[in-house]
């Protein structure tokens, strides 16, 4: 039975904690020890929530050249004329 860390101690009266015995290899006399795998897909996960939502580098610079009228070029809206005719 596992007892949240919220739990009421009224409600928590009566449970007994128990400790897992230690479990040892009967042919060698050794105590076994636990342990922990992390998947590849668990470290890649963990590398992405790292990584910022926002690439404010991109943003900042973008936002520069929209002030300075370089942004939107002939190449660019020609570029996104073909996708959007390909699209319909």
């Amino acid at each position: 039975m596992k007892i949240p860390p919220n739990l009421p101690a009224q409600q928590a009266q009566g449970v007994k904690a128990y400790s897992s015995p230690v479990a040892k290899d009967s042919a060698s006399g050794k105590t076994k020890q636990d342990s922990v795998s992390v998947s590849t897909e668990a470290h890649f996960l963990s590398a992405i929530s790292k990584v910022p939502d926002i690439r404010q580098d991109k943003v900042d610079e973008i936002k520069k050249a929209i002030k300075d009228g370089t942004y939107l070029t002939d190449e660019k809206l020609s570029a996104a004329m073909d996708n959007l005719m390909q699209d319909l």
